[in-house]
């Protein structure tokens, strides 16, 4: 009977060291696996309707198929968290739009968490869009997006976002909202700002009411190859209207052309804490109705202008002339107000105002 007893135990003590032992982990490996194989592809073809707001959720990829047409009622919004795929071509482009008798929808909106999964856009249409891709601290590729008449922003970042985009194009932002709107933010192709950074390689912005591109908040980045023309206000509300507008942001701009706005690029340092400093290569700014370029430090008492803007290869020409939206109300081709500036290789021509006008300007200013 002792014999036994102890048999037993030494059976039960063998069993309870095999539970406790290293071989436990085996069984955590195989539910993660499981986990990973549970993650959710979905794709969306054809002619669909969506009525209420989507999630990708993270660890879940959506795919839209070539050719594919999504039409979101009103105020609807795809919001991305995990990885969203759209799979269009050239000859067979997707387009998210809005449905019968909605009005507008809220597009695209990609939140942090969405961050690093891979997202890669290619070939879409946006339609009728309040805004139309929303980016906060994510990185998603976006490829020949085209967006038609955003009544807010084509394409807005916020909290770090850097995406990569090629061959953008806004066409017609804010006509429909510019003489009503309470929201001084429509009419804008491309904001930039609260610390992102994109990397846009070829962009093209016409008949916008408010601006093309709009930098703020400590923002950076390299723009390279823009087409931006047709940048004017509607009435007398909103923001001011230019090509270009940077505040309180460093960033790079490379072979840029503006044609026919209401001020071609306006450079303005609010901010004592942060740098503002924009480079622009190779630009040609023509028929601005106001000026062609301006820099400006908002507060007009620091007597202590700094350099805030560098331009090599510049060419400002024929502002206020006969191809601006309203010929005769230029103020300066190249104006610099409490604030510094180097113009390096530059040339004002054929204006119908000051080609240089610069105002409390020290020898930050490099001519």
């Amino acid at each position: 009977m002792v014999s036994r007893g102890k048999t037993v135990i030494l059976l039960i003590s063998v069993l309870l060291f095999t539970s406790l032992s290293p071989l436990a982990p085996l069984s955590l490996e195989s539910t993660d696996k499981t986990d990973t194989s549970a993650r959710a592809t979905t794709t969306w073809a054809g002619t669909m309707t969506l009525t209420s707001d989507y999630t990708v959720a993270a660890g879940d990829t959506l795919v839209i198929d070539a050719g594919a047409t999504i039409s979101f009622a009103d105020n609807v919004r795809l919001y991305v968290e995990g990885e969203l795929d759209v799979d269009g071509t050239s000859t067979s482009p997707a387009t998210i739009t809005r449905s019968s008798n909605a009005i507008a929808h809220e597009g695209i909106q990609f939140n942090a968490t969405s961050r690093g999964r891979g997202s890669v856009i290619n070939h879409l249409n946006i339609q009728h869009a309040e805004w139309g891709i929303t980016i906060y601290n994510s990185n998603p590729t976006l490829n020949d997006v085209r967006i038609e008449n955003p009544d807010y922003v084509g394409i807005d970042m916020f909290d770090n976002a850097n995406p990569t985009i090629q061959r953008l194009s806004v066409q017609d932002g804010g006509q429909d909202v510019a003489s009503s709107s309470t929201n001084n933010r429509y009419g804008i192709g491309l904001s930039i700002g609260a610390s992102s950074n994109p990397l846009v390689l070829g962009a093209s912005f016409d008949n916008l009411t408010t601006r093309a591109v709009n930098m703020w908040g400590d923002s950076s980045g390299f723009l390279r190859d823009l087409e931006i023309s047709n940048i004017s206000a509607i009435g007398n509300s909103g923001w001011l209207s230019a090509g270009i507008w940077v505040e309180d942001s460093v960033a790079l701009f490379d072979n840029v052309t503006i044609d026919r706005s209401d001020n071609g690029i306006w450079v303005q340092h609010i901010s004592e804490t942060v740098s503002t400093r924009p480079t622009f290569w190779d630009t040609t700014v023509t028929n601005s109705m106001y000026r062609g370029v301006y820099v400006e430090q908002f507060n007009r008492s620091n007597f202590n202008a700094p350099l805030n803007a560098i331009f090599d290869n510049l060419e400002v020409r024929d502002s206020g002339q006969i191809g601006a939206k309203t010929p005769g109300l230029c103020y300066q081709a190249i104006g610099v107000n409490t604030s510094g500036i180097d113009l390096r290789n530059s040339r004002a021509i054929d204006n119908n105002c000051n080609g240089f006008k610069g105002y409390m300007i020290d020898s930050a200013t490099i001519i």
